[in-house]
């Protein structure tokens, strides 16, 4: 019985130590498995994080594309916008009614000097003043072009000039509107300080006072202007009316 009592403090002693060294152990697996439950959730972010990188490229393409198509549409629309603003211009410019007003010319303007640079408009020429030189003489319009009912100008040297224009087809347009009316318009051809023009004839006389009091008739009633010119083999000339 002594040897029992004598063995018991060392027999608690190895106990404790047991059961410390237990503690410790639990207190490591569960250290460990602290450990494994972070690493385990940190790789997850680490395969979730991924997945999101991914799909945010995709998501901004698919918005560049839905930016390029939106873009495509817009052009094709300036586009559309230009090709019908063209064609817009094309039918103006094409429609001789609309493009080309008959002009009238003024008693100080019969002529008018256009710049190098400046695309030949239909104005009226200016400074005409005398007889113009041989090479500013005016040519007769060749016979194929002369339409039927014109001023015959073997008998006439005395015309009442209603417009003047660069294009040959606008002259041609006026002087079909005023045979529309009933005049005998003619077109000439006038070359000065090397550009060409095309002049319209509404009337042609054997006399001076007769064109210039037809000239007066036809600017009463037709509301627009008209000069009286000399053509002449010595030139062109304007002719004021002085009165009696």
């Amino acid at each position: 019985m002594r040897n029992k009592k004598a063995k018991l403090p060392g027999t608690t002693i190895i106990r404790a130590c047991v059961v410390v060294f237990g503690i410790f152990l639990l207190l490591m697996g569960l250290r460990y498995m602290m450990t494994d439950m972070d690493d385990l959730i940190q790789n997850r972010r680490t395969q979730a994080e991924p997945s999101l990188m991914l799909r945010l490229p995709v998501e901004r393409v698919f918005m560049d594309t839905e930016e390029n198509a939106q873009s495509s549409l817009d052009s094709g629309q300036e586009a559309e916008g230009g090709e019908d603003a063209e064609d817009e211009t094309l039918s103006e410019t094409s429609s001789p009614s609309e493009q080309l007003p008959d002009k009238a010319l003024s008693d100080e303007e019969l002529f008018k000097e256009e710049s190098p640079d400046q695309e030949p408009s239909d104005e009226v020429i200016s400074d005409v003043q005398g007889d113009a030189s041989p090479a500013e003489m005016p040519h007769p319009v060749p016979d194929e072009t002369v339409e039927n009912g014109g001023i015959d100008a073997a008998e006439h040297h005395y015309f009442v000039q209603v417009g003047s224009y660069h294009v040959r087809r606008n002259a041609e347009n006026s002087a079909s509107r005023l045979k529309e009316h009933s005049y005998p318009a003619e077109i000439r051809m006038i070359v000065r300080n090397g550009q060409t023009w095309h002049v319209v004839f509404a009337h042609g006389f054997a006399h001076e006072r007769e064109a210039h009091e037809w000239a007066a008739h036809f600017r009463e009633k037709e509301q627009r202007e008209a000069l009286v010119v000399q053509l002449s083999p010595s030139g062109y000339r304007l002719l004021r009316f002085m009165g009696n």
